[in-house]
């Protein structure tokens, strides 16, 4: 009850602003022209290559060397510059309409989003539409949780529940199921039963089973989220070799791909050691202002508020978290990109490229980041015939910067331009987009998606 009295609260700065639409697909192609291509899947950059683009996917790609027959062409020349395919992120919350368009301001092609509202799914096809500009999206179901207290979630305490949740959720069309691995062991299975009966996937918070569960009954999930659940979970808070050594062993055979969420947890410890001045470095109109309050008065101060012993004590766990990553690497695991943006203040978009900084810091390789944030998510999601890669019939979305972002990965989070839908913004392009995009913000449509979710 707190949450909605503050929400309520927040209900005297009401103002309801338009939407952020945008203008009809021109019907001319878009050749760009002398550039290097990055390929995430074979791990390689490819030279001086033109690409042809008609109707939103890519028609052709050639040396630049080879002539444009058509006079229906518009032209750009990249001048030796880079283009990348554009970024997917795995792991975030989202609350507005603005969050699609602020991610792709910074080369988020593509979120999947884990806290399912039926305006979730309006908002995704109006971006698959071309109603609405910014990145398109795969929304998850309402996490499936045991907890009645938890709000915007879907609460489950009998198998029927689980199955109806399930079965809800798929004719609502949502994507797939997010569920909590603190569920008990029985409604957990009777989630993942159904799921698989009706060939839904499944992403879990925690990347280990509820007490009981074998292992392999994750076995065929989409993904398994948060390192942080490793440490709290199976090592309970410790620094333990062994048991780390056999948990990744387990996770291992499971052949399940892995979504670290460091940003966030860097997040809270940056907050809790540096406080206020942190905070003064976020862009705090990247969350939508509601949120911004609720997190402020919840999550926020508690970091803020955090003492000294307890800041230092989610350093050493940063450090950590980031070593576990480090083996998952190294066995070969598959890792994701997913930052996990909305919560906690974490910027759209920026939170994308704080999360590829910490896996490369990891020990990935650029272009291993680079892998996890197209390829390898476009797979896992069933997209990898139109994104993750610049390729033939795959859609024209994509990052172009003039440095080479597999030396300074860096400069794909604030690019020279991106191609989306076949269409070319530039930097210029993309900060007008997203400032529009935020100033147009509805507080009342806010604050109505949120109490009517409760």
């Amino acid at each position: 009850m707190p949450t909605f009295i503050r929400l309520a609260f927040s209900f005297i700065v009401l103002v309801t602003l338009g939407c952020n639409t945008v203008a009809p697909e021109s019907n001319h192609d878009l050749v760009l022209t002398n550039v290097n291509v990055v390929d995430p899947l074979n791990k390689t950059i490819i030279p001086n290559q033109k690409i042809w683009m008609s109707d939103g996917v890519i028609k052709t790609i050639s040396p630049a060397s080879d002539l444009v027959e058509s006079t229906k062409v518009n032209t750009i020349d990249g001048q030796g510059g880079f283009v990348t395919p554009g970024l997917i992120d795995m792991h975030t919350h989202i609350y507005d309409r603005a969050a699609p368009a602020i991610a792709l301001s910074h080369g988020v092609v593509h979120m999947r989003v884990l806290n399912g509202m039926p305006q979730l799914l309006q908002w995704r096809e109006a971006l698959n539409k071309g109603e609405l500009w910014g990145s398109t999206l795969s929304v998850s179901s309402p996490i499936v949780t045991g907890n009645p207290d938890d709000a915007l979630r879907t609460y489950i305490e009998t198998t029927a529940d689980a199955h109806d949740a399930v079965e809800d959720a798929l004719e609502a069309g949502y994507d797939l199921i997010k569920v909590y691995n603190s569920l008990s062991l029985e409604l957990h299975d009777a989630v993942i039963t159904r799921a698989n009966e009706l060939n839904m996937p499944i992403a879990q918070h925690g990347p280990h089973p509820p007490t009981g569960m074998p292992w392999e009954r994750l076995k065929g999930i989409q993904s398994l989220e948060h390192v942080e659940d490793i440490f709290q979970g199976p090592l309970v808070f410790k620094q333990d070799a062994e048991k780390l050594e056999k948990t990744l062993t387990k996770l291992k055979a499971l052949e399940v791909p892995i979504v670290p969420t460091l940003s966030v947890f860097e997040q809270l410890t940056r907050i809790s050691t540096e406080k206020e001045v942190f905070l003064n470095t976020l862009p705090t109109d990247y969350t939508p202002p509601i949120v911004r309050y609720v997190e402020k008065t919840g999550q926020v101060k508690r970091w803020l508020d955090a003492s000294e012993a307890r800041a230092d004590f989610n350093r050493q766990e940063l450090e950590y978290l980031i070593h576990i990553t480090r083996e998952i690497h190294d066995k070969s695991m598959p890792i994701l990109v997913g930052s996990d943006s909305g919560v906690l203040m974490l910027p759209y978009g920026l939170g994308t490229h704080s999360e590829m900084a910490l896996l490369l810091r990891a020990g990935l390789s650029s272009f291993e980041v680079i892998q996890a944030a197209t390829v390898s998510p476009a797979k896992v999601l069933g997209l990898d015939s139109e994104l993750g890669q610049i390729k033939r019939n795959a859609r024209a979305d994509f990052i172009y910067t003039r440095s080479n972002p597999t030396q300074d990965l860096t400069v794909l989070r604030e690019p020279d331009a991106v191609v989306k839908k076949g269409r070319w913004y530039s930097a210029e392009s993309l900060i007008a987009h997203r400032e529009n995009a935020i100033r147009k913000r509805s507080l009342f449509k806010e604050l109505w998606l949120l109490l009517s979710n409760l």
